[in-house]
């Protein structure tokens, strides 16, 4: 076990010391440069004066493994109660309210098949802070205490209590989840469909996984993270980088070389065959959730092909499924199509009545099979156009928008802008997207229902937050 001494020395001078190998990821409005502190952590800077707050955040991306999800996930709530200098809450709330409200978030996400997690920073930049605090250097120092000091016991464990306590709340958020049946629906279609593959598995894991963890492994697990772990930190804002680099060379090339596992995704571009799963449970409204391999993946040269037509057949007002099976048909509630670009999949989710649940099935697909055949016209396939390009405009309106949007690509060796990206929807073919819609093949069928005789309403449901 061993412990992180941080130094913090700040100043330009620094940089002469350290040997950056700077590389120009994009050309566009957001120009990312990417740059190796000494110990290898990769940092991307997109220096823009567009916003009057920055964003830091530090990424830790791993593998999604059965074996460390859960753990992983209890880590980051166990991180997140304090560090060793500032031990609560309540200290480390009272610290960010010195830096101008700064606000400090944690992450914890699937980008295909690996394991996103670690804590953000979301500040004013330090040109609009009229007595001169330093407020981004404030959040460096706050992102460090929370990820590389924490609090631990006088054994160099993670306190009992602590862990204890967020144990019980991670469990609780695990069981919940039945409590949206919309989100549950959606997860256990991902489940059976990719039963076998890391992508099935829960973040949070299970409920006896959770349970399972003791101060100790947890304690483990956390330096084990630090060595095997990914690192990518990302900055969006007006500080230039050789302002910026010296100070994260302080504080985060602290940590010692990592030695990052492989991690992957795996692709399936076919569907062998169509299983369908049905639960009965005590429901009101139906929920159907069709699982498709889209053949595609953001990876492709063509993947703006499957794009446009995720789009154009169900992911906007104008789709094919939102106009025909919605609203002049009124067979769902909602029906809309959601793509994984990174794991290749496409899930068209419902809320139904049952007794709808045949028709409801057979028009979505008929809507599939009229894609297929080209059976669109031109004002469909730009309205289609016009709204990815409008999704993707919109990411620039945000630091975060910004940072996922290019974390994605980057982890997946995708190099092309946001401003690239919306001038390749301008030269989608209407025979790409027929092409597209030809590749996806159904692979699971999903419906949640209530019992025989049970009346249906559209339900009101309770919403958690993700873990």
């Amino acid at each position: 076990m061993f412990f992180l001494f941080i130094n913090f020395r700040f100043g330009l001078e620094f940089l002469t010391e350290i040997v950056y190998n700077s590389i120009i990821y994009a050309n566009g409005v957001y120009c990312m440069k990417r740059y190796s502190l000494k110990n290898q952590i990769a940092v991307n800077i997109i220096e823009t004066d567009r916003f009057k707050t920055g964003m830091l955040s530090v990424n830790l991306i791993v593998p999604l493994e059965k074996q460390t999800a859960a753990a992983n996930t209890l880590l980051l709530r166990v991180l997140k109660q304090g560090s060793a200098n500032y031990p609560s809450l309540a200290a480390i709330n009272t610290r960010l309210d010195d830096l101008y409200a700064t606000g400090i978030g944690t992450r914890n996400y699937k980008r295909g098949e690996l394991q996103i997690l670690g804590f953000s920073a979301d500040m004013l930049n330090n040109t609009y802070i009229p007595d001169g605090t330093d407020v981004l250097g404030g959040a460096i120092d706050m992102l460090c205490e929370l990820l590389l000091r924490p609090c631990l016991d006088e054994n160099g464990l993670f306190p009992a209590k602590t862990v204890e306590r967020e144990k019980e709340s991670q469990c609780d958020a695990i069981r919940a989840l039945i409590n949206s049946k919309h989100r549950y629906a959606n997860t256990r279609c991902v489940e059976e469909m990719c039963a076998g593959e890391r992508f099935g598995l829960p973040l949070a894991g299970t409920v006896e996984e959770v349970e399972a963890i003791t101060p100790q492994a947890l304690t483990e697990r956390y330096f084990a993270l630090l060595h095997e772990a990914r690192i990518e930190i990302f900055f969006i804002g007006h500080t230039p980088s050789a302002e910026l680099l010296p100070r994260l060379e302080n504080t985060f090339g602290a940590i010692p070389s990592p030695s990052p596992q492989k991690a992957e995704t795996e692709v399936i571009r076919h569907a062998k065959s169509v299983r369908e799963i049905t639960e009965i449970q005590q429901v009101e409204q139906g929920k159907m959730v069709l699982g498709f391999r889209s053949g595609y993946s953001v990876c492709d040269a063509d993947y703006l092909d499957f794009m446009t037509f995720c789009e154009l057949y169900g992911s906007s007002p104008t789709s094919k499924l939102f106009v025909n099976v919605r609203e002049k048909l009124s067979l769902c509630y909602y029906c809309t199509a959601q793509m994984d670009s990174f794991k290749g999949l496409m899930f068209v989710e419902s809320g139904i009545a049952p007794k709808n649940r045949d028709r409801a099935f057979a028009e979505i697909m008929a809507q599939l099979d009229a894609v297929r055949r080209g059976e669109f016209t031109e004002e469909e396939l730009n309205n289609a156009i016009r709204s990815l390009q409008s999704n993707y405009r919109e990411l620039t309106d945000s630091p975060s928008g910004v940072e996922g949007y290019y974390l994605g690509r980057l982890l997946f060796g995708v190099d092309l802008t946001i401003e690239q990206m919306q001038e390749g929807f301008g030269h989608v073919t209407a025979e790409g997207v027929i092409a597209a819609a030809n590749r996806v093949s159904l692979d699971t069928v999903y419906f949640l229902r209530g019992p025989e005789g049970a009346p249906v309403s559209e339900e009101k449901e309770v919403e958690d937050d993700d873990e």
